[in-house]
């Protein structure tokens, strides 16, 4: 098999970046180290959703002025999303032209490409080994192919839906829900809609705007149990950090990278901790991990709680290329004695994948 990476330096076609922002400035990037940057023609948008603009010295054009003046193209897809109708679009264009989905981590600098994966080939297929049933072989198998190659159709060939996924939780009466990553209260909701049982909740956010929403929105959950929503850095210390002011999603990587920067700017003093202080020995039921990189820290910093309780987790497993073998290696150095799943929900690219600890 050849990887996405080696196949571009390769190719006599005309490439095309579907979409800006920061993805494409990450594939353009990648393919400028690898002097395959000359053959980028065009960034383009769908149509009807150009504005008059540049990207990175490229006047952004519609989809149907690319097509027409390149004729037969590579489409690069270089924005995420899970709406159902992008999804369609991007299969139609994909019917249309050779079209990839780069694997481009959103954290870190290790692209998926064949040495990554020879490098680490034993650890991916010690998780392989590990998971629990044929859906999660499945889904491991078509999410390393869709990495190295950039396949839509191996990316879609793995999906499933969030309440199959969901499903595979079993929570007690009384249940303890840690919400790492609450953002603005979206999951605190639906998994209280799912496990009515939920008696206990503690939801983190470290952004500030999205943690004023977070107040506001879960106002209507918070009778008759327990809640308490924080603003702090989840990792494996307890302390402080400087993070970006109204940064929203990708708070945590910037965190770190400002403290050790001392770069001041527009920043905030956030508490950074650990779910074993939060808990202070206490239980946890469930732990939602989508706290944009710093997983593999916070489940350093979970160790009592994981060693002591057995929590079920649901753990994203896309912020760093290492995140499909390296999260659940450490959850079982831990304690050895969980069931694996491994999920992908509808999204391209490989976002919304995720590892379930039963």
């Amino acid at each position: 098999m050849t990887d996405l990476w080696t196949y571009l330096r390769n190719t006599d076609k005309a490439i095309a970046l579907y979409g800006g922002g920061n993805g494409a400035d990450k594939i353009l990037d990648k393919l400028i180290a690898d002097g395959s940057a000359s053959k980028v023609a065009s960034v383009f948008a769908s149509d009807g959703f150009v504005r008059s603009g540049k990207f990175r010295g490229f006047t952004v054009e519609s989809y149907s002025s690319a097509k027409e003046r390149l004729g037969d193209m590579i489409v690069l897809v270089c924005f995420g999303s899970a709406r159902a109708d992008v999804l369609r679009n991007i299969e139609r264009i994909a019917s249309e032209n050779e079209l990839y989905i780069p694997d481009v981590p959103v954290y870190g600098d290790n692209i998926f490409d064949m040495d990554f994966y020879k490098e680490h080939e034993a650890e991916i297929l010690t998780v392989k080994n590990r998971l629990a049933d044929e859906l999660s072989v499945r889904t491991c198998e078509k999410m390393t192919e869709y990495k190295l190659t950039g396949s839509l159709k191996a990316l879609r060939s793995c999906e499933t839906e969030a309440d199959e996924a969901d499903g595979l939780f079993d929570l007690p009466d009384k249940s303890v829900f840690v919400d790492l990553g609450a953002y603005t209260g979206d999951t605190v909701r639906r998994y209280l809609e799912l496990f009515p049982q939920i008696d206990e909740i503690y939801a983190v956010e470290p952004d500030s705007r999205n943690y004023r929403k977070l107040c506001e929105n879960c106002k209507e959950f918070q009778a008759g149990r327990k809640m308490e929503l924080i603003r702090a850095m989840t990792g494996d210390r307890v302390g402080e950090v400087m993070m970006p002011r109204n940064r929203g999603r990708g708070v945590s990587i910037d965190a770190r990278a400002a403290s050790v920067s001392g770069n001041m700017g527009n920043m905030d003093i956030v508490p950074e901790i650990t779910i074993d202080s939060l808990l202070k020995g206490g239980k946890a039921d469930f732990i939602k991990f989508d706290i944009e990189g710093s997983e593999a820290k916070a489940i350093e910093g979970a160790r009592e709680t994981i060693i002591r309780y057995k929590p079920q987790m649901l753990i994203s497993c896309y912020h760093r290329s290492e995140d499909i073998f390296d999260l659940p290696l450490r959850i079982f150095d831990i304690r050895d004695d969980y069931r694996l799943y491994m999920r992908h929900l509808p999204c391209v690219p490989g976002w919304d994948t995720a590892f379930y600890l039963i």
